[in-house]
C-alpha cells in the first residue's frame, strides 16, 4: 500500500478551499499504517494543499500522526506555489520562502548555509540578498574545490555533521539540494536540532523520493552511468557548469521518512512542488514531451511532484 503520508500541494485548489472545510478537516483521526488506513479520497485529497506532520506526537516507527493545517497557513504558501506553477524557476521562490521566515524570527538573524558553495542553488545574486538581513552568515561547504562569497561572516570546510557550533546559537538553517546526499540522515537532523535556537528553524528544498526522477538518478547511480549521462547525452561538461555528481541516497526525502528522523522538533511541514515540465531539463529533448505527458497524468492523479520543501520549528 502507498504511505498515505503525503504533503500535496500545487496540485489543485490552492488557497480556494472553504475555512468550514479547513476547519472541519482539521478534526481527521490520524490513524497509523500498520492499521491499514485507507489513503485520503481523492477530492480531499486535490484540495488539501498541505499537511503538517508533528513529529512529536509519534509513538513509534510504525505509527504517524499527522494534523491538517489550517486554512490560514495553507494561504501563506499558495503565492510561493502560483508562481512555481506560473514557470518562476525554484531558487528564487525558496529565496523569497527563507527571507520571509528569517524576518518573522528576530531582527538580523544567525542564518546557516548547510552547502554554500556555488552560491544559493546556483546565485551569487541570491545568496549575497541573504547575507544582506543577517546579523551573521555562516557557510558550510565540505567540498574544498568550490570558492566561497567573501560576505559570510564564518566558513566551515567539513561536513555538517562535524561543523564545530555551538548549541542553540542558529536562529534559521537551510540546505538546498543536500538531503538527498546524505547516507546518515539521523545524524544530520540530530545535529540540527543541537545547534537551532529554541523556535529555530530550518528549511530544506530537495528532491521528493516517491517521483519518478529519484528513482531514475539511483538507478544511475547504481549503474554508474550518470557521469557520461550528464557529460555525454545532456552535453553539460564541468566547465560550463554542469551539475557536480555527487553521491545520492534519497534517505531523508519523503514526508514520512522526515517525519521519523525529526521527532524532536516541535513540528514539520512537507510542501510538495509540482508543474509540467518540472525534470524535462534534465532529459535528452527526445524525452521531454513523454515527461511532460507524465507530468500532467501526475497532476490529474494527485501525485508528487518533484520538488519536496521541508520546514521544521525546534
Amino acid at each position: 500500500m502507498r504511505p498515505w503520508l503525503e504533503a500535496r500541494v500545487g496540485f489543485s485548489s490552492l488557497g480556494s478551499f472553504s475555512k468550514r472545510f479547513a476547519r472541519d478537516s482539521a478534526y481527521w483521526a490520524a490513524a497509523t499504517e500498520r492499521f491499514g488506513t485507507r489513503p485520503f479520497p481523492g477530492a480531499l485529497r486535490r484540495a488539501t494543499p498541505l499537511l503538517a506532520i508533528k513529529p512529536a506526537t509519534l509513538r513509534s516507527w510504525s505509527s504517524v500522526i499527522v494534523r491538517a493545517v489550517d486554512v490560514d497557513i495553507a494561504d501563506e504558501w499558495a503565492p510561493y506555489l502560483e508562481r512555481y506553477r506560473a514557470g518562476e524557476w525554484r531558487d528564487r521562490i525558496f529565496r523569497d520562502m527563507i527571507l520571509a521566515d528569517a524576518r518573522r524570527v528576530k531582527p538580523k538573524p544567525k542564518i546557516l548555509d548547510i552547502g554554500c558553495g556555488d552560491g544559493f542553488d546556483g546565485s551569487v545574486p541570491l545568496q549575497r540578498s541573504i547575507a544582506e538581513v543577517a546579523g551573521s552568515y555562516i557557510g558550510i561547504e565540505p567540498d574544498p574545490r568550490i570558492p566561497l562569497g567573501d560576505y559570510f561572516t564564518e566558513t566551515h570546510r567539513c561536513f555538517f555533521e562535524q561543523a564545530p557550533l555551538a548549541a542553540g546559537s542558529v536562529d534559521l538553517a537551510y540546505a538546498v539540494m543536500v538531503l538527498e546526499h546524505l547516507p546518515r540522515p539521523q545524524a544530520f537532523w540530530d545535529k540540527l536540532h543541537d545547534i537551532l535556537a529554541d523556535g529555530g528553524v530550518f528549511w530544506g528544498l530537495t528532491v521528493d523520493a516517491r517521483h519518478l526522477f529519484a528513482r531514475l538518478s539511483l538507478w544511475a547511480d547504481w549503474l554508474r552511468v550518470k557521469d557520461f549521462y550528464l557529460d555525454h547525452v545532456l552535453g553539460r561538461d564541468l566547465g560550463a557548469g554542469r551539475y557536480k555528481n555527487y553521491p545520492t541516497y534519497y534517505k531523508t526525502n519523503t514526508p514520512r521518512r522526515i517525519a521519523q528522523l525529526a521527532q524532536p522538533f516541535r513540528s514539520c511541514e512537507c510542501i510538495n512542488f509540482s508543474r509540467v515540465g518540472q525534470w524535462s531539463p534534465y532529459l535528452p529533448g527526445w524525452l521531454r514531451a513523454m515527461a511532460n505527458r507524465i507530468d500532467r497524468r501526475a497532476i490529474r492523479g494527485g501525485r508528487p511532484g518533484t520538488l519536496l520543501i521541508v520546514r521544521a520549528v525546534k
